[in-house]
Protein backbone atom coordinates (compact mmCIF):
# COMPACT_ATOMS: atom_id res chain seq x y z
CA UNK A 1 0.00 0.00 0.00
CA UNK A 2 2.68 2.30 0.92
CA UNK A 3 4.21 1.52 -2.55
CA UNK A 4 1.25 2.53 -4.48
CA UNK A 5 0.90 5.74 -2.30
CA UNK A 6 4.69 6.70 -3.18
CA UNK A 7 4.25 5.59 -7.05
CA UNK A 8 0.85 8.00 -7.34
CA UNK A 9 3.13 11.44 -5.37
CA UNK A 10 5.77 10.71 -7.74
CA UNK A 11 3.30 10.93 -10.52
CA UNK A 12 2.18 14.14 -9.13
CA UNK A 13 5.18 15.87 -8.54
CA UNK A 14 6.79 14.74 -11.85
CA UNK A 15 3.53 16.97 -13.64
CA UNK A 16 3.27 20.03 -11.11
CA UNK A 17 7.03 20.59 -12.45
CA UNK A 18 6.35 20.84 -15.83
CA UNK A 19 6.14 24.55 -16.81
CA UNK A 20 2.60 26.15 -17.62
CA UNK A 21 3.84 27.40 -20.97
CA UNK A 22 4.15 23.97 -22.35
CA UNK A 23 0.88 23.21 -21.22
CA UNK A 24 -1.73 23.26 -24.36
CA UNK A 25 -4.65 25.73 -23.01
CA UNK A 26 -4.29 28.16 -21.02
CA UNK A 27 -7.26 30.96 -19.91
CA UNK A 28 -7.23 34.12 -21.03
CA UNK A 29 -9.56 37.20 -21.34
CA UNK A 30 -11.49 38.53 -23.94
CA UNK A 31 -9.52 41.22 -26.13
CA UNK A 32 -10.41 42.84 -28.96
CA UNK A 33 -8.46 45.52 -31.52
CA UNK A 34 -9.62 49.26 -30.93
CA UNK A 35 -10.67 50.02 -33.92
CA UNK A 36 -12.41 46.87 -34.74
CA UNK A 37 -12.44 46.34 -38.50
CA UNK A 38 -14.09 44.13 -40.38
CA UNK A 39 -13.63 43.45 -44.49
CA UNK A 40 -16.31 41.25 -46.62
CA UNK A 41 -13.64 41.40 -48.90
CA UNK A 42 -11.37 39.07 -46.45
CA UNK A 43 -9.81 36.31 -48.21
CA UNK A 44 -9.56 34.06 -45.05
CA UNK A 45 -13.77 34.53 -44.46
CA UNK A 46 -16.01 31.74 -45.40
CA UNK A 47 -19.44 32.10 -46.58
CA UNK A 48 -20.81 32.01 -42.55
CA UNK A 49 -18.69 35.07 -41.77
CA UNK A 50 -19.80 37.14 -44.77
CA UNK A 51 -22.82 36.34 -43.61
CA UNK A 52 -22.00 36.87 -40.00
CA UNK A 53 -20.78 40.58 -41.30
CA UNK A 54 -24.14 41.23 -42.63
CA UNK A 55 -25.72 40.75 -39.85
CA UNK A 56 -23.58 42.87 -37.70
CA UNK A 57 -24.08 45.61 -40.80
CA UNK A 58 -27.90 45.56 -40.15
CA UNK A 59 -27.50 45.69 -36.99
CA UNK A 60 -25.42 48.86 -37.00
CA UNK A 61 -27.90 50.04 -39.93
CA UNK A 62 -30.89 49.72 -37.06
CA UNK A 63 -28.56 51.61 -34.65
CA UNK A 64 -28.51 54.69 -37.55
CA UNK A 65 -31.88 54.93 -38.59
CA UNK A 66 -33.25 57.64 -36.80
CA UNK A 67 -36.51 56.58 -37.49
CA UNK A 68 -36.54 53.40 -35.51
CA UNK A 69 -36.82 53.14 -31.56
CA UNK A 70 -33.40 51.86 -30.99
CA UNK A 71 -30.63 52.86 -28.78
CA UNK A 72 -26.91 52.46 -30.13
CA UNK A 73 -24.83 51.19 -27.45
CA UNK A 74 -23.27 54.28 -25.58
CA UNK A 75 -19.63 55.33 -26.19
CA UNK A 76 -19.20 52.87 -29.54
CA UNK A 77 -18.90 54.57 -32.73
CA UNK A 78 -19.93 52.50 -36.03
CA UNK A 79 -19.19 52.94 -39.99
CA UNK A 80 -20.73 51.15 -42.33
CA UNK A 81 -19.20 51.53 -45.63
CA UNK A 82 -20.63 48.26 -48.71
CA UNK A 83 -17.19 46.28 -47.67
CA UNK A 84 -16.62 47.14 -43.85
CA UNK A 85 -17.72 48.00 -40.58
CA UNK A 86 -15.43 49.54 -38.31
CA UNK A 87 -16.33 50.02 -34.50
CA UNK A 88 -14.65 52.31 -31.99
CA UNK A 89 -14.49 53.37 -28.41
CA UNK A 90 -12.37 55.08 -26.09
CA UNK A 91 -9.12 53.79 -25.17
CA UNK A 92 -9.79 53.79 -21.37
CA UNK A 93 -13.07 51.59 -22.08
CA UNK A 94 -12.29 48.16 -21.00
CA UNK A 95 -12.88 45.32 -23.58
CA UNK A 96 -15.84 43.78 -21.42
CA UNK A 97 -17.51 46.97 -21.16
CA UNK A 98 -17.14 47.49 -24.53
CA UNK A 99 -18.43 44.18 -25.43
CA UNK A 100 -21.55 44.15 -22.86
CA UNK A 101 -22.86 47.71 -24.73
CA UNK A 102 -22.93 45.87 -27.62
CA UNK A 103 -24.20 43.17 -26.27
CA UNK A 104 -27.11 44.44 -25.64
CA UNK A 105 -27.98 46.60 -27.75
CA UNK A 106 -28.13 43.99 -30.47
CA UNK A 107 -29.69 40.99 -28.85
CA UNK A 108 -32.63 41.30 -26.86
CA UNK A 109 -36.45 40.21 -25.81
CA UNK A 110 -39.81 41.34 -25.73
CA UNK A 111 -42.19 41.75 -22.11
CA UNK A 112 -43.50 38.68 -23.43
CA UNK A 113 -40.23 36.81 -23.87
CA UNK A 114 -39.83 36.54 -27.46
CA UNK A 115 -36.02 36.90 -28.88
CA UNK A 116 -35.80 39.85 -30.13
CA UNK A 117 -32.65 40.67 -32.94
CA UNK A 118 -32.63 44.41 -33.34
CA UNK A 119 -30.69 44.04 -37.02
CA UNK A 120 -33.93 42.69 -38.66
CA UNK A 121 -36.00 45.78 -37.53
CA UNK A 122 -39.36 43.97 -37.07
CA UNK A 123 -41.66 46.06 -35.62
CA UNK A 124 -44.05 45.37 -32.61
CA UNK A 125 -47.15 45.26 -34.57
CA UNK A 126 -45.79 42.06 -36.81
CA UNK A 127 -46.54 39.78 -34.49
CA UNK A 128 -47.15 36.45 -36.62
CA UNK A 129 -43.35 37.52 -37.89
CA UNK A 130 -41.62 37.87 -34.48
CA UNK A 131 -42.92 34.51 -33.33
CA UNK A 132 -41.38 32.79 -36.59
CA UNK A 133 -38.21 34.49 -35.37
CA UNK A 134 -38.55 33.14 -32.20
CA UNK A 135 -39.54 29.68 -32.99
CA UNK A 136 -36.75 29.27 -35.93
CA UNK A 137 -33.96 30.68 -34.00
CA UNK A 138 -34.76 28.62 -30.82
CA UNK A 139 -35.50 25.21 -32.77
CA UNK A 140 -31.49 25.97 -34.81
CA UNK A 141 -29.39 28.43 -32.65
CA UNK A 142 -30.54 28.16 -29.19
CA UNK A 143 -32.10 24.52 -29.23
CA UNK A 144 -29.52 23.46 -26.68
CA UNK A 145 -30.55 23.81 -23.18
CA UNK A 146 -27.40 24.98 -22.45
CA UNK A 147 -27.58 28.29 -24.39
CA UNK A 148 -30.90 29.93 -23.06
CA UNK A 149 -32.83 30.33 -19.74
CA UNK A 150 -36.23 29.37 -20.99
CA UNK A 151 -39.53 28.49 -19.78
CA UNK A 152 -40.31 24.69 -18.88
CA UNK A 153 -43.72 25.10 -20.13
CA UNK A 154 -45.42 26.76 -23.54
CA UNK A 155 -47.51 29.54 -23.39
CA UNK A 156 -50.01 30.66 -25.84
CA UNK A 157 -49.40 33.00 -28.92
CA UNK A 158 -52.46 34.66 -30.16
CA UNK A 159 -51.60 36.68 -33.77
CA UNK A 160 -54.96 37.72 -35.47
CA UNK A 161 -54.53 38.38 -39.25
CA UNK A 162 -56.33 41.07 -41.15
CA UNK A 163 -58.33 38.25 -43.50
CA UNK A 164 -59.48 36.48 -40.54
CA UNK A 165 -61.79 37.16 -38.29
CA UNK A 166 -61.02 34.67 -36.03
CA UNK A 167 -57.29 34.52 -34.39
CA UNK A 168 -54.90 32.20 -34.27
CA UNK A 169 -53.61 31.10 -31.28
CA UNK A 170 -49.76 29.09 -31.30
CA UNK A 171 -47.52 27.34 -28.25
CA UNK A 172 -44.21 29.16 -27.90
CA UNK A 173 -41.44 28.78 -25.34
CA UNK A 174 -40.48 32.36 -23.66
CA UNK A 175 -36.85 32.88 -23.26
CA UNK A 176 -35.52 35.04 -20.03
CA UNK A 177 -32.07 35.31 -21.45
CA UNK A 178 -30.14 33.71 -24.25
CA UNK A 179 -26.57 32.83 -24.89
CA UNK A 180 -26.04 35.63 -27.24
CA UNK A 181 -26.98 38.43 -24.44
CA UNK A 182 -24.21 37.57 -22.11
CA UNK A 183 -21.56 35.91 -24.35
CA UNK A 184 -18.78 38.11 -23.30
CA UNK A 185 -19.27 35.92 -19.86
CA UNK A 186 -19.67 32.23 -21.82
CA UNK A 187 -17.55 32.33 -24.68
CA UNK A 188 -14.01 31.14 -22.99
CA UNK A 189 -10.76 32.27 -24.55
CA UNK A 190 -7.99 29.93 -24.40
CA UNK A 191 -4.15 30.92 -25.37
CA UNK A 192 -3.45 28.14 -27.47
CA UNK A 193 -0.25 27.63 -29.62
CA UNK A 194 0.72 31.38 -28.54
CA UNK A 195 -2.62 33.24 -29.31
CA UNK A 196 -6.07 33.60 -28.04
CA UNK A 197 -8.57 31.14 -29.49
CA UNK A 198 -12.29 30.40 -28.69
CA UNK A 199 -13.83 27.16 -29.04
CA UNK A 200 -17.14 27.81 -31.02
CA UNK A 201 -20.25 26.28 -29.39
CA UNK A 202 -23.13 25.14 -31.75
CA UNK A 203 -25.33 27.97 -30.57
CA UNK A 204 -22.79 29.99 -33.07
CA UNK A 205 -22.40 27.73 -35.86
CA UNK A 206 -25.50 25.40 -36.03
CA UNK A 207 -25.40 22.09 -37.70
CA UNK A 208 -20.92 22.81 -37.46
CA UNK A 209 -19.24 19.50 -36.53
CA UNK A 210 -16.61 18.69 -34.44
CA UNK A 211 -13.96 16.12 -35.94
CA UNK A 212 -10.38 15.35 -34.80
CA UNK A 213 -10.61 18.70 -33.24
CA UNK A 214 -12.73 21.45 -31.93
CA UNK A 215 -13.83 24.21 -33.94
CA UNK A 216 -12.16 27.51 -32.81
CA UNK A 217 -11.71 31.17 -34.04
CA UNK A 218 -9.92 33.63 -33.14
CA UNK A 219 -11.67 36.39 -30.56
CA UNK A 220 -12.64 38.93 -33.05
CA UNK A 221 -14.20 36.32 -35.54
CA UNK A 222 -15.97 34.67 -32.38
CA UNK A 223 -17.70 38.12 -31.65
CA UNK A 224 -18.21 38.79 -35.21
CA UNK A 225 -19.87 35.27 -35.66
CA UNK A 226 -22.36 36.20 -32.98
CA UNK A 227 -24.26 38.07 -35.79
CA UNK A 228 -24.83 35.14 -37.88
CA UNK A 229 -28.21 34.85 -36.50
CA UNK A 230 -29.03 37.89 -37.47
CA UNK A 231 -28.58 37.35 -41.11
CA UNK A 232 -29.65 33.93 -41.18
CA UNK A 233 -33.62 32.99 -41.82
CA UNK A 234 -35.04 30.15 -40.01
CA UNK A 235 -37.86 28.25 -41.07
CA UNK A 236 -40.19 25.07 -40.44
CA UNK A 237 -40.36 22.13 -42.60
CA UNK A 238 -43.67 20.61 -43.11
CA UNK A 239 -43.24 17.18 -44.45
CA UNK A 240 -45.45 15.18 -46.67
CA UNK A 241 -46.14 12.13 -44.08
CA UNK A 242 -48.74 14.04 -42.06
CA UNK A 243 -47.39 11.42 -39.18
CA UNK A 244 -44.05 13.44 -38.89
CA UNK A 245 -43.55 16.25 -36.98
CA UNK A 246 -41.89 19.25 -38.37
CA UNK A 247 -38.12 20.11 -38.55
CA UNK A 248 -36.24 23.14 -39.20
CA UNK A 249 -34.28 24.75 -41.83
CA UNK A 250 -31.43 27.77 -41.90
CA UNK A 251 -30.49 29.74 -44.67
CA UNK A 252 -27.67 31.72 -44.72
CA UNK A 253 -26.99 34.57 -47.39
CA UNK A 254 -23.84 35.05 -49.21
CA UNK A 255 -23.44 38.53 -48.83
CA UNK A 256 -21.85 40.91 -51.38
CA UNK A 257 -22.48 44.36 -50.37
CA UNK A 258 -23.18 45.16 -46.58
CA UNK A 259 -25.42 48.11 -46.98
CA UNK A 260 -27.26 46.58 -49.89
CA UNK A 261 -27.69 43.53 -47.94
CA UNK A 262 -28.58 45.23 -44.35
CA UNK A 263 -30.72 47.65 -46.24
CA UNK A 264 -32.73 44.51 -47.99
CA UNK A 265 -33.13 42.93 -44.95
CA UNK A 266 -34.93 45.98 -43.08
CA UNK A 267 -37.05 46.18 -45.58
CA UNK A 268 -38.15 42.47 -45.57
CA UNK A 269 -39.62 43.01 -42.14
CA UNK A 270 -42.05 45.90 -43.81
CA UNK A 271 -40.29 49.08 -44.11
CA UNK A 272 -40.60 49.36 -48.12
CA UNK A 273 -44.54 49.13 -48.55
CA UNK A 274 -45.91 48.76 -51.94
CA UNK A 275 -43.93 45.30 -52.53
CA UNK A 276 -45.50 41.86 -51.38
CA UNK A 277 -43.26 39.93 -49.49
CA UNK A 278 -43.23 35.82 -49.02
CA UNK A 279 -40.98 35.79 -45.30
CA UNK A 280 -42.81 38.48 -43.91
CA UNK A 281 -45.15 36.53 -41.52
CA UNK A 282 -45.34 33.22 -39.33
CA UNK A 283 -47.10 31.00 -42.18
CA UNK A 284 -44.01 32.54 -44.82
CA UNK A 285 -42.23 30.60 -42.77
CA UNK A 286 -43.66 27.25 -43.03
CA UNK A 287 -42.52 25.50 -46.03
CA UNK A 288 -42.56 22.24 -47.98
CA UNK A 289 -38.74 22.12 -48.32
CA UNK A 290 -35.44 23.99 -47.50
CA UNK A 291 -34.81 24.80 -50.97
CA UNK A 292 -38.47 26.63 -51.40
CA UNK A 293 -37.07 27.94 -48.36
CA UNK A 294 -33.72 29.86 -49.69
CA UNK A 295 -35.83 30.78 -52.58
CA UNK A 296 -38.49 32.61 -51.08
CA UNK A 297 -35.68 34.46 -48.54
CA UNK A 298 -33.57 35.32 -52.17
CA UNK A 299 -36.10 36.52 -53.68
CA UNK A 300 -37.54 39.02 -50.58
CA UNK A 301 -34.37 40.18 -51.02
CA UNK A 302 -33.60 40.52 -54.15
CA UNK A 303 -37.43 42.65 -54.21
CA UNK A 304 -35.25 45.40 -52.84
CA UNK A 305 -32.07 45.56 -55.02
CA UNK A 306 -33.33 48.71 -56.22
CA UNK A 307 -29.74 50.02 -56.65
CA UNK A 308 -26.73 48.40 -58.90
CA UNK A 309 -25.32 47.20 -55.31
CA UNK A 310 -26.10 43.70 -55.24
CA UNK A 311 -26.80 42.49 -51.67
CA UNK A 312 -26.67 38.73 -52.16
CA UNK A 313 -25.05 36.16 -54.51
CA UNK A 314 -26.74 33.14 -53.25
CA UNK A 315 -27.13 31.01 -49.67
CA UNK A 316 -27.09 28.08 -48.01
CA UNK A 317 -29.59 26.20 -47.20
CA UNK A 318 -29.41 23.95 -44.05
CA UNK A 319 -31.62 20.98 -42.93
CA UNK A 320 -31.64 20.30 -39.44
CA UNK A 321 -33.23 17.41 -37.86
CA UNK A 322 -32.71 14.42 -35.77
CA UNK A 323 -29.95 11.71 -37.03
CA UNK A 324 -29.53 8.21 -36.02
CA UNK A 325 -26.40 8.94 -33.88
CA UNK A 326 -27.78 12.05 -31.75
CA UNK A 327 -31.41 11.10 -30.26
CA UNK A 328 -31.44 14.57 -28.42
CA UNK A 329 -31.27 17.63 -30.47
CA UNK A 330 -31.43 18.43 -34.18
CA UNK A 331 -28.49 18.48 -36.30
CA UNK A 332 -27.25 19.52 -40.15
CA UNK A 333 -29.09 16.95 -42.90
CA UNK A 334 -28.62 18.11 -45.82
CA UNK A 335 -27.43 21.16 -47.31
CA UNK A 336 -27.55 22.84 -50.64
CA UNK A 337 -26.12 25.63 -52.57
CA UNK A 338 -28.17 28.05 -54.39
CA UNK A 339 -27.47 31.00 -56.83
CA UNK A 340 -29.07 33.98 -56.99
CA UNK A 341 -30.98 33.39 -60.01
CA UNK A 342 -32.86 30.17 -62.34
CA UNK A 343 -33.88 30.75 -65.59
CA UNK A 344 -37.05 28.44 -64.65
CA UNK A 345 -37.27 31.18 -61.80
CA UNK A 346 -41.28 32.14 -63.11
CA UNK A 347 -42.50 28.81 -62.88
CA UNK A 348 -41.58 28.73 -59.20
CA UNK A 349 -42.83 32.01 -58.56
CA UNK A 350 -46.02 31.24 -59.95
CA UNK A 351 -46.01 27.51 -58.32
CA UNK A 352 -45.42 29.71 -55.22
CA UNK A 353 -47.92 32.11 -55.62
CA UNK A 354 -51.05 29.91 -56.83
CA UNK A 355 -50.20 27.01 -54.80
CA UNK A 356 -47.78 27.99 -51.75
CA UNK A 357 -51.35 28.70 -49.15
CA UNK A 358 -51.65 27.48 -46.16
CA UNK A 359 -54.42 25.70 -44.42
CA UNK A 360 -55.17 25.74 -40.20
CA UNK A 361 -57.17 23.88 -37.95
CA UNK A 362 -57.20 23.93 -34.11
CA UNK A 363 -57.25 20.82 -32.27
CA UNK A 364 -58.43 20.35 -29.46
CA UNK A 365 -56.82 22.58 -27.14
CA UNK A 366 -57.71 25.68 -29.21
CA UNK A 367 -54.05 25.31 -30.69
CA UNK A 368 -53.56 25.73 -34.52
CA UNK A 369 -51.92 23.54 -36.70
CA UNK A 370 -50.98 24.70 -40.15
CA UNK A 371 -50.12 22.42 -42.96
CA UNK A 372 -49.47 22.77 -46.64
CA UNK A 373 -51.60 23.37 -49.29
CA UNK A 374 -49.78 21.68 -51.83
CA UNK A 375 -46.19 20.34 -52.34
CA UNK A 376 -45.23 21.72 -55.74
CA UNK A 377 -43.53 24.78 -55.25
CA UNK A 378 -40.85 22.57 -52.75
CA UNK A 379 -40.83 19.99 -55.77
CA UNK A 380 -39.95 22.92 -58.64
CA UNK A 381 -37.55 24.52 -55.74
CA UNK A 382 -35.69 20.94 -54.84
CA UNK A 383 -35.71 20.49 -58.76
CA UNK A 384 -33.93 24.24 -59.07
CA UNK A 385 -31.31 23.53 -56.40
CA UNK A 386 -30.03 20.46 -57.18
CA UNK A 387 -26.53 19.62 -58.27
CA UNK A 388 -26.08 17.83 -60.63
CA UNK A 389 -29.35 19.99 -62.08
CA UNK A 390 -32.93 19.02 -62.82
CA UNK A 391 -35.43 20.05 -64.95
CA UNK A 392 -38.24 21.84 -63.27
CA UNK A 393 -40.23 18.87 -63.59
CA UNK A 394 -38.79 16.40 -62.37
CA UNK A 395 -40.04 13.83 -60.09
CA UNK A 396 -43.76 15.47 -60.88
CA UNK A 397 -44.38 11.79 -60.74
CA UNK A 398 -44.28 11.50 -56.99
CA UNK A 399 -47.23 14.16 -56.44
CA UNK A 400 -49.56 11.75 -58.30
CA UNK A 401 -48.15 8.41 -57.64
CA UNK A 402 -51.23 6.86 -55.66
CA UNK A 403 -54.72 7.49 -56.95
CA UNK A 404 -55.25 9.26 -53.38
CA UNK A 405 -52.33 12.20 -54.04
CA UNK A 406 -54.28 12.10 -57.94
CA UNK A 407 -57.76 13.06 -56.90
CA UNK A 408 -56.26 16.36 -54.66
CA UNK A 409 -54.24 17.30 -57.84
CA UNK A 410 -57.57 17.64 -60.13
CA UNK A 411 -59.15 19.79 -57.12
CA UNK A 412 -60.12 22.84 -59.33
CA UNK A 413 -58.28 25.18 -57.71
CA UNK A 414 -55.07 22.89 -57.43
CA UNK A 415 -55.41 22.72 -60.94
CA UNK A 416 -55.71 25.81 -61.81
CA UNK A 417 -52.76 26.83 -59.93
CA UNK A 418 -51.34 24.20 -62.23
CA UNK A 419 -52.31 26.10 -65.27
CA UNK A 420 -50.75 29.29 -63.94
CA UNK A 421 -47.35 27.36 -63.87
CA UNK A 422 -47.60 25.98 -67.25
CA UNK A 423 -47.93 30.04 -68.53
CA UNK A 424 -44.31 30.51 -66.90
CA UNK A 425 -42.78 27.54 -68.95
CA UNK A 426 -40.55 29.01 -71.45
CA UNK A 427 -38.61 26.14 -72.66
CA UNK A 428 -39.23 25.04 -76.05
CA UNK A 429 -39.05 21.50 -75.87
CA UNK A 430 -41.36 21.44 -73.05
CA UNK A 431 -44.11 23.80 -74.37
CA UNK A 432 -43.96 21.91 -77.47
CA UNK A 433 -44.94 18.25 -75.53
CA UNK A 434 -47.14 20.22 -73.19
CA UNK A 435 -49.67 21.70 -76.60
CA UNK A 436 -49.46 18.26 -78.73
CA UNK A 437 -50.73 16.33 -75.49
CA UNK A 438 -53.26 19.21 -74.84
CA UNK A 439 -54.83 18.64 -78.56
CA UNK A 440 -54.81 15.05 -78.12
CA UNK A 441 -56.95 14.83 -75.53
CA UNK A 442 -58.94 17.47 -76.86
CA UNK A 443 -59.84 15.25 -79.29
CA UNK A 444 -60.07 12.36 -77.02
CA UNK A 445 -62.52 14.24 -74.80
CA UNK A 446 -64.36 15.25 -77.67
CA UNK A 447 -64.76 12.01 -78.70
CA UNK A 448 -65.66 10.67 -75.54
CA UNK A 449 -68.30 13.27 -75.39
CA UNK A 450 -70.24 12.64 -78.36
CA UNK A 451 -70.76 9.36 -77.17
CA UNK A 452 -72.26 10.48 -74.45
CA UNK A 453 -74.73 12.72 -76.27
CA UNK A 454 -75.58 9.85 -78.38
CA UNK A 455 -76.17 7.60 -75.83
CA UNK A 456 -77.60 9.64 -73.36
CA UNK A 457 -75.28 9.97 -70.14
CA UNK A 458 -73.13 12.02 -68.54
CA UNK A 459 -69.15 12.19 -69.95
CA UNK A 460 -67.77 12.99 -66.50
CA UNK A 461 -67.28 9.42 -65.19
CA UNK A 462 -65.83 8.59 -68.42
CA UNK A 463 -63.09 11.48 -68.42
CA UNK A 464 -62.13 10.28 -64.91
CA UNK A 465 -61.82 7.00 -65.54
CA UNK A 466 -59.33 7.85 -69.19
CA UNK A 467 -57.57 10.05 -66.29
CA UNK A 468 -57.22 7.67 -64.02
CA UNK A 469 -56.26 4.48 -66.96
CA UNK A 470 -53.72 7.47 -68.38
CA UNK A 471 -51.92 8.32 -65.23
CA UNK A 472 -51.12 4.33 -64.89
CA UNK A 473 -50.46 3.85 -68.03
CA UNK A 474 -47.56 6.68 -67.83
CA UNK A 475 -46.36 5.69 -64.59
CA UNK A 476 -46.03 2.14 -65.50
CA UNK A 477 -43.71 2.85 -68.49
CA UNK A 478 -39.74 2.45 -67.66
CA UNK A 479 -37.99 3.31 -71.12
CA UNK A 480 -38.18 5.81 -73.40
CA UNK A 481 -38.80 3.83 -76.71
CA UNK A 482 -42.28 2.40 -74.70
CA UNK A 483 -43.07 6.07 -73.76
CA UNK A 484 -42.76 7.18 -77.25
CA UNK A 485 -44.88 4.70 -78.76
CA UNK A 486 -47.43 5.03 -75.96
CA UNK A 487 -47.69 8.92 -77.02
CA UNK A 488 -47.80 8.62 -80.83
CA UNK A 489 -50.31 5.83 -80.27
CA UNK A 490 -52.52 8.17 -77.71
CA UNK A 491 -51.89 11.19 -80.76
CA UNK A 492 -53.21 8.60 -83.40
CA UNK A 493 -56.04 6.89 -81.39
CA UNK A 494 -57.14 11.01 -80.35
CA UNK A 495 -57.38 12.17 -84.49
CA UNK A 496 -58.11 8.39 -86.20
CA UNK A 497 -54.88 9.06 -88.06
CA UNK A 498 -55.46 12.28 -89.15
CA UNK A 499 -53.04 14.99 -88.64
CA UNK A 500 -53.05 17.27 -85.31
CA UNK A 501 -53.56 21.24 -85.52
CA UNK A 502 -50.48 23.37 -86.07
CA UNK A 503 -47.91 23.69 -84.01
CA UNK A 504 -44.52 25.90 -83.43
CA UNK A 505 -42.24 22.94 -84.14
CA UNK A 506 -41.61 20.52 -87.03
CA UNK A 507 -41.58 16.35 -86.93
CA UNK A 508 -37.77 16.40 -86.27
CA UNK A 509 -38.01 18.18 -82.79
CA UNK A 510 -40.47 16.10 -81.57
CA UNK A 511 -39.02 13.31 -82.94
CA UNK A 512 -35.77 13.72 -81.92
CA UNK A 513 -37.05 15.09 -77.86
CA UNK A 514 -39.34 11.58 -77.40
CA UNK A 515 -36.93 9.12 -78.84
CA UNK A 516 -34.22 10.66 -76.63
CA UNK A 517 -32.94 7.93 -73.78
CA UNK A 518 -31.87 10.88 -71.74
CA UNK A 519 -35.01 12.59 -72.13
CA UNK A 520 -37.51 9.86 -70.88
CA UNK A 521 -37.92 11.21 -66.60
CA UNK A 522 -38.43 14.87 -68.10
CA UNK A 523 -40.86 13.35 -70.86
CA UNK A 524 -42.86 11.08 -68.44
CA UNK A 525 -43.27 13.95 -65.83
CA UNK A 526 -44.37 16.54 -68.40
CA UNK A 527 -46.90 13.98 -70.12
CA UNK A 528 -48.66 14.11 -66.38
CA UNK A 529 -48.16 17.34 -65.93
CA UNK A 530 -50.00 18.02 -68.95
CA UNK A 531 -52.67 15.76 -68.10
CA UNK A 532 -53.03 17.75 -65.33
CA UNK A 533 -52.91 20.93 -66.91
CA UNK A 534 -55.58 20.86 -69.66
CA UNK A 535 -58.24 23.65 -69.81
CA UNK A 536 -61.07 22.52 -71.29
CA UNK A 537 -61.91 25.94 -72.62
CA UNK A 538 -58.48 26.27 -74.29
CA UNK A 539 -59.68 23.65 -77.42
CA UNK A 540 -62.76 23.57 -79.34
CA UNK A 541 -63.94 19.83 -79.93
CA UNK A 542 -63.00 19.86 -83.26
CA UNK A 543 -59.85 21.04 -82.91
CA UNK A 544 -58.10 24.47 -84.61
CA UNK A 545 -58.05 24.53 -88.51
CA UNK A 546 -55.97 27.54 -88.58
CA UNK A 547 -52.79 27.14 -91.38
CA UNK A 548 -49.51 26.23 -90.88
CA UNK A 549 -47.20 23.54 -90.64
CA UNK A 550 -49.03 20.40 -89.54
CA UNK A 551 -47.19 17.57 -87.46
CA UNK A 552 -48.41 14.23 -88.72
CA UNK A 553 -48.74 11.18 -86.82
CA UNK A 554 -46.34 8.78 -87.25
CA UNK A 555 -46.53 4.70 -87.50
CA UNK A 556 -46.32 3.59 -83.77
CA UNK A 557 -43.27 1.86 -85.12
CA UNK A 558 -41.30 5.20 -85.17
Amino acid sequence: MDGLKMKSQAKKSKFAKVPSKTRRREKASYELPNPLIYRLSDPGYTIYHRAALGGLAATVRAWQDEDNDVDPPAGIAATLTGDTVELSWANGLPTKEVLRRILAASFKRTDEGLIELIGQNIREDQRGLRLAVHDGVMKTFLQSKDSRRAEKKGTPYTIKSPDDDEPQIFMYQPVNSYFHQSADDKMKVVIKDGAARVELMQWLIPGAQKGARALEASTPDAFLLLFLVVASATFLIRPRDPKKNMHSCIVIPDVTDLRAFARSLHNIAGVGRGTERLTDSYLGHIVGGAEEAALRFLIDLKAFDVTREKGVKGCLAITMTKVAWDKKQFNRSMIARLRDNYPELNVFLAANQYLGGHRTHKNRKDETQVWLNNYVPALIAGNLAAEPKRHWCAKFNTLVNNEKDFKQMLAKNVREGLRMIKEEVRDTDDQLIIDIFHKAWNRTMGAMGERAEREGFDASDLFSDRQERMRNEILRIKTSEQLATWFLRFCANATKGGPLPPLRKGEERVRAFIFNPRNFDRFQNLCLFALLTYDKDQFTPKGDQTNGNQLSVWNCSH
